[in-house]
């Protein structure tokens, strides 16, 4: 079964081949609507895949009516945070839909985590780690997932020294931050646990490349997000 990852990660894909710029309006649940559990996992996994694609801009849900009545604006807070310290203008961009496996994992897992990487360029990768599962149904607290002992390879990337930052998708928040060293162009990256989902920021620090600056001028991905908040709170 498909989940609104894969469809906005395909649409994308197929679009960018036009080399026009485009965005994904509005997504989610279906005409007769959905069930909450869905809605509430098309919401967070469309936020956060689309912001590792080409798109222009961040997509809107197509019942922005359950955001309003289940006071979800702050689901877009972390994402904000997340995407204000980069400009994805005038990179060389590409998104990756890759799988994880648990090296301790045999076979077909029972709750498979996968991964959307956009490649800004030999030196950066935005990353969005995720419960395949919970990106169809989210999860109910008392049966909310664990992974552990995940880790995910990186490809195509300048030899040397990079900073890695993992992010909490839930608070906007950095939960670990580390160095690895690329190799080869290869280098692995080992997650932190985690339930549903997080996200991660991986920067070169040889060649002029600088740790992250929170306070750089905001992405336009980032002006799009607030601006769904702001739009939002007062319609």
């Amino acid at each position: 079964q498909h989940s609104i990852v894969d469809l906005l990660v395909a649409t994308a894909e197929n679009l960018s081949k036009h080399a026009k710029p485009y965005f994904t309006a509005e997504f989610g649940g279906a005409a007769g609507a959905a069930p909450l559990a869905n809605l509430r996992a098309d919401f967070h996994a469309g936020i956060w895949s689309n912001a590792m694609t080409v798109n222009a801009m961040a997509p809107m849900l197509w019942w922005f009516d359950y955001i309003d009545h289940k006071n979800l604006y702050s689901e877009f807070m972390p994402l904000a945070k997340f995407v204000e310290d980069w400009d994805p203008r005038d990179k060389e961009l590409k998104t990756i839909h890759t799988g994880i496996l648990n090296k301790e994992e045999k076979g077909k897992p029972d709750r498979p985590v996968r991964a959307v990487l956009l490649h800004m360029d030999k030196t950066a990768v935005n990353g969005w780690v995720y419960d395949t599962k919970a990106a169809l149904v989210w999860p109910s607290q008392d049966a909310m997932p664990t992974h552990s002992k995940l880790k995910l390879t990186l490809s195509g990337l300048t030899d040397g020294e990079f900073h890695v930052e993992f992010w909490s998708t839930a608070t906007g928040e950095i939960l670990r931050s580390t160095t690895v060293t690329v190799k080869d162009e290869n280098t692995a990256l080992v997650l932190p646990d985690f339930s549903i989902d997080l996200a991660f920021k991986l920067r070169a620090t040889t060649n002029h490349q600088i740790r992250f600056d929170h306070t750089r001028t905001v992405g336009l991905l980032n002006i799009c997000v607030r601006n769904q908040i702001n739009h939002q709170a007062h319609d």
